[in-house]
């Protein structure tokens, strides 16, 4: 399952639950490890990512707050697909932090190849999130939240499954 595959990223949705993260670990294998740093986090989830951020090769971060949580736990950073690098000039500034970037998913395969040439990523498989969101949709807040998916439907009638993570 994968095959061809060099390197994995653990995007949970509760981050301390140890029996996932270790059955996992176990599936990935040799595989080099990331683990997600989502762009909105607490101090409190900061604490929680770094119980276990150490059993990871690096980590992958939506948003530039992975530049100022990577240096704390010595592990190299990979820039997300979320963290809106879309031209040369955003390119080259997130080259002095991040060991690896990955383009925005907004730009076209023209529009990033000086950018992939010079050895950014493309994202190209996998679940594409089209928003992420700050404050529940729901109105919660995360002490009452039930911990589970929901779905979002628009004007159209078209469905929008929401995924919530725990990292607070």
């Amino acid at each position: 399952r994968l095959e061809g595959v060099d390197q994995v990223i653990y995007s949970p949705r509760d981050y301390l639950d140890i029996s996932s993260l270790d059955k996992w670990l176990s599936l990935a294998g040799d595989k080099e490890k990331y683990i997600y740093l989502p762009a909105f986090v607490s101090h409190k989830g900061l604490a929680e990512f770094g119980q276990i951020v150490d059993r990871f090769d690096g980590i992958y971060s939506d948003g530039l707050v992975g530049v100022s949580v990577s240096p704390l736990h010595s592990k190299p950073l990979w820039l997300a697909v979320d963290s809106n690098i879309t031209n040369s000039t955003s390119f080259a500034i997130a080259k002095r932090y991040a060991d690896r970037i990955t383009v925005s998913k907004e730009i076209t395969l023209a529009e990033a190849r000086d950018m992939l040439d010079a050895g950014a990523y493309y994202y190209t498989a996998g679940s594409i999130r089209v928003m992420e969101f700050e404050y529940c949709p729901k109105g919660y807040s995360c002490r009452n939240c039930d911990k589970g998916d929901f779905t979002l439907t628009d004007y159209r009638d078209r469905e929008y499954k929401v995924r919530r993570y725990s990292l607070d």
